[in-house]
């Protein structure tokens, strides 16, 4: 149960990053057009 738990929290933090550096090139991209 704790380990099915640790997988799923670390799935999520997982694509939370993914998501953050999609942003983040996003942005860089944006800022260097301007």
């Amino acid at each position: 149960m704790i380990s099915r738990f640790q997988q799923i929290s670390n799935q999520v933090r997982y694509s939370v990053l993914m998501m953050w550096r999609h942003y983040a090139r996003i942005n860089l991209q944006r800022m260097q057009a301007h």
